[in-house]
């Protein structure tokens, strides 16, 4: 992923900015962690201009608000640390680390729940139901979510696999894949340069590409048909699994509720194959 700096600049050339709007930018690019959490009175007392010039200037740059920029600012900064310097960014001795979590936890949940794009959401399903196969490629923590919808979908009757392992064995599971299939690629905090080639391999590929990320305007996304971002920042080193999870959980619940009785049905199969594993089980051990 491109730098801030150069990211923001690069809009910031696009359009014409004037002299207080070009503070701001310089601002942010040289204290991206003030930017990445200030409110846009902060930031424009700051900088010495009034909170509506901020937002003036996040609309310039193509955003919603301030907000909405801030989101891909903070977004941007924290990929950019390493595992040491977010643990430094969070560190904080004074408070308990387990009440923290929690409650941090709680918050992003929260925050989730307010600020998803349930149509997008419902695009993404759509298209996962449609396609014939689905990879699901993930890896490190957040192959943890991805193990749950695989798992789930697959018990609702989808033909859905988990990619988490990169090289051949990813090549092998894209290769499985036809026109008109899906890719739903969960990558957040960092991109690893084999996920970015697995989405732009598909899109060429007319695999359907849908996306669970954090930055809407990075390079996964533009390489994505559809794309659905989600806060992640945890209170330690690591990122917060809640807000993925929580996505994990709407798309199971939509996949079980647009199945109806098809879904029904290959629950019940599942359930008789587990019972019957049951019964031969203790056949075998007696």
């Amino acid at each position: 992923m491109e730098t801030l700096e150069s990211w923001l600049r690069a809009r910031a050339e696009a359009q014409p900015i004037g002299p207080k709007a070009r503070r701001l930018l310089d601002l942010m690019v040289s204290v991206p962690k003030f930017a990445a959490y200030a409110s846009a009175a902060q930031i424009g007392k700051r900088a010495g201009v009034d909170a509506s010039t901020v937002v003036r200037m996040a609309h310039t740059l193509g955003f919603d608000g301030w907000p909405d920029l801030q989101s891909e600012i903070r977004s941007r900064y924290l990929s950019s640390l390493s595992a040491s310097q977010l643990l430094e960014t969070h560190d904080d001795t004074a408070s308990d680390p387990i009440v923290r979590a929690l409650r941090s936890d709680a918050d992003i949940a929260a925050q989730t729940a307010n600020s998803m794009d349930v149509a997008a959401i419902r695009k993404i399903a759509a298209a996962l139901l449609e396609s014939r196969r689905i990879v699901v490629l993930a890896s490190g923590s957040f192959a943890g979510p991805a193990t749950q919808l695989v798992h789930v979908a697959t018990r609702l009757g989808l033909d859905i696999h988990l990619a988490d392992r990169g090289g051949r064995t990813l090549v092998t599971s894209l290769a499985a894949l036809d026109a008109g299939d899906a890719v739903l690629i969960i990558n957040l905090w960092r991109l690893p340069a084999e996920v970015l080639a697995a989405a732009t391999w598909a899109k060429t590929n007319g695999v359907r590409v849908a996306t669970i990320t954090d930055s809407l305007h990075g390079p996964l996304a533009k390489a994505s048909d559809h794309v659905v971002t989600i806060p992640t920042e945890g209170t330690s080193h690591f990122p917060s699994l809640v807000p993925a999870m929580s996505l994990v959980h709407a798309l199971l619940a939509e996949f079980t509720h647009v199945l109806g009785e098809g879904g029904r049905k290959a629950i019940e199969r599942n359930d008789a194959t587990y019972r019957e594993m049951e019964r031969l089980r203790k056949e075998v051990s007696s």
